[in-house]
This record gives C-alpha cells, structure tokens and sequence, in this order.
C-alpha cells in the first residue's frame, strides 16, 4: 500500500512539473524553454545573438519578448516604454519578470 502511495505522488510530480522546465525543440537542437511559458523573460538563451535588429527575430529566440534586465534589451525594441520588449499583446509587467 505505501509502495502505491508513493508510486501516485511521483506520477502526479511529473505532471504538474512546470513549463519552463520542459525541453523545447529549436532548429534541430534541443534546448531548455528560457522563460515561464507565456511571460517574457531576462535570461538569456545559449546560442542567441545578443543584438536584436527588430522583434521578429527576438521572437525567434524569445516567443514571449524580453525584459529591461536582458543583455539584449534595446530601447528600441520597447515601443511602449513598459520594461518588455517585443512581448506579447496586453501584456503587463511584474517586477517578478524582471529575473524570469
């Protein structure tokens, strides 16, 4: 009966486990989902180049836009002066953001 109990917690770990937790598939190569899923983020992503020319291509590497806190966080990029970059529509920022 424990074994059982023991058994279901470890199931029900492995489905809670968050998003950004979960490996992504990016090009051919594998790589660990550099934010929450759905909030930008401030950590940056092996491989990425860290200047951006326009929010099409962070979104190739970041799909939920960056935070003031990113190496690759431009003035230009953030049209609305919000501290996100190229983020998703209507978002707003949390200071929690600012280390995702």
């Amino acid at each position: 009966m424990k074994t059982l109990k023991v058994l279901t917690s470890i199931a029900l770990l492995t489905v809670a486990l968050p998003f950004s937790q979960i490996d992504t598939v990016n090009d051919s190569n594998t790589v660990k989902a550099a934010t929450k899923a759905g909030y930008p983020t401030s950590k940056y992503r092996k491989g990425a180049p860290k200047k951006f020319s326009n929010c099409k291509t962070v979104n190739k590497y970041y799909p939920y836009g960056i935070t003031y806190n990113h190496v690759s966080y431009a003035k230009s990029l953030d049209r609305d002066k919000d501290k996100m970059a190229c983020e998703a529509k209507d978002m707003v920022f949390k200071t929690w953001m600012a280390k995702n």
